[in-house]
């Protein structure tokens, strides 16, 4: 049995003391912890006061996530120079960027957040191209539209693999006489300023589309049996768009709201898509996008691509390749920005953060195509702090759960990162 010395207490206690550690014990005994008990009870003795060993543990601050950090390369994209002007005359003319991705992007918070960025500084342009209709796993930051009911039959490229698409990969088919869907601001005390509409389009006989704001009624004849725009009319939301005949074979692919001047944004994402799925759209959708004039081209694929672990690599460097070939033929002069996957843990992945071969070979190979094919290239994870970063994104309550997606705050972090990683390289003031 221990003596006394080595249990921590001295020889030669005074009476009191040894009532105190015995009223101590007494406290602990009545339901206190020592550490409760001695809070309230303590004895100096010699300057020194006597207290129970346990101490309270104090979590270390949270180190701040990134605002600055720079994650973005130019390699050599020749039109750079052209959307650095085209922003200094955004008040005179529109500035359109799109990006297209994968659910990061089709959630609309990170592109809702660059384009607020953008429009902020440039002005505002307008909303971009959107759905014909509400996509499941798709939505808009600044307006809202329907879903498809017994009125319209919706159509996607993620789902309905027997189909073809163009640009934006869905379209809807009215089914029956007069039918209408509506497009209204997300925010009712958003800019009343006239838009700019053109429905993107094909029909299998002449059809007429009307379109009823609140100023009036306007007619738009269409006439098109492949892919296009019609004539644009200036309207204000909400506005409903109604296709007279039904059974034209008329089927809208989207539509494009745009001003005379500013920065407009376009996001057309589709959750749980890889950068495979624009193989799958006809291929005059590049020549589809070349007539809605983008300055600047973002191809944000890569999450999905990390987690697939049949990913033939050497096939996905050519197939990246192949897109941003024909990009470059139908669209010349367009800055081509290629965002890689932020940072993921996935279980699908195996988990450990450490260990993610997937994603940065993805990494990798993107960087490959864009030293190759002298575009940029925004690493997503660098700017998060690299590996295992989104497990410091989810302490912030940045980043989901999954470990995959980010929350709200997360993508606007991260969008106004990379808004300034390119003010920084157009050495324009942000």
């Amino acid at each position: 049995m221990a003596d006394r010395d080595e249990q921590g207490f001295g020889m030669a206690l005074s009476f009191s003391q040894y009532l105190m550690i015995v009223s101590t014990f007494m406290l602990v005994a009545g339901g206190q912890t020592v550490s409760e008990a001695s809070a309230k009870h303590s004895v100096k003795h010699g300057g020194h006061q006597l207290r129970a060993h346990h101490k309270p543990v104090h979590h270390a601050p949270l180190a701040p996530l990134p605002t600055e950090s720079m994650a973005l390369t130019n390699y050599g994209d020749p039109n750079l120079w052209r959307f650095s002007s085209a922003l200094q005359r955004a008040n005179t003319q529109t500035v359109h960027i799109v990006q297209f991705g994968d659910s990061h992007t089709a959630a609309d918070f990170f592109t809702g957040e660059l384009r607020d960025a953008f429009q902020q500084r440039f002005g505002n342009g307008g909303v971009g191209f959107i759905s014909p209709l509400a996509v499941p796993g798709q939505r808009y930051e600044q307006v809202v539209m329907p879903r498809a009911g017994s009125d319209w039959v919706l159509k996607t490229s993620r789902r309905d693999l027997d189909d073809v698409f163009s640009l934006g990969g869905s379209h809807a088919q009215p089914q029956g006489h007069q039918r209408s869907m509506t497009i209204a601001f997300r925010d009712e005390s958003a800019s009343l300023e006239p838009l700019r509409a053109r429905a993107f389009y094909k029909t299998e006989q002449p059809n007429l589309l009307i379109a009823q704001d609140g100023h009036g009624r306007h007619e738009v004849a269409l006439s098109q049996s492949q892919w296009g725009y019609s004539t644009p009319i200036t309207l204000t939301l909400p506005v409903t768009m109604t296709v007279q005949n039904g059974a034209a074979g008329t089927q809208i692919g989207g539509w494009y709201l745009d001003r005379s001047h500013g920065v407009v944004l376009s996001s057309i994402g589709s959750n749980g898509a890889s950068l495979s799925l624009l193989e799958h759209w006809q291929n005059d959708w590049y020549a589809q996008l070349q007539k809605l004039h983008p300055a600047m081209i973002i191809l944000a694929y890569g999450t999905n691509e990390s987690l697939n672990k049949t990913l033939d690599f050497d096939q996905y460097r050519q197939s990246y390749v192949h897109i941003i070939w024909q990009l470059r033929q139908e669209n010349p002069t367009s800055v081509i920005l290629m965002v890689g996957p932020s940072d993921n843990a996935s279980a699908r992945a195996g988990g450990n953060c450490r260990h993610m071969v997937g994603l940065e070979k993805i990494i990798a190979t993107q960087r490959a195509v864009a030293r190759q094919e002298h575009v940029l290239y925004w690493d997503w994870r660098a700017f998060m702090g690299g590996a295992c970063s989104i497990n410091s994104w989810r302490a912030h309550h940045e980043g989901q759960e999954d470990r995959v997606h980010l929350l709200r705050p997360g993508y606007q972090r991260s969008a106004r990162g990379l808004y300034k990683n390119i003010m920084k390289i157009l050495n324009i003031a942000p």
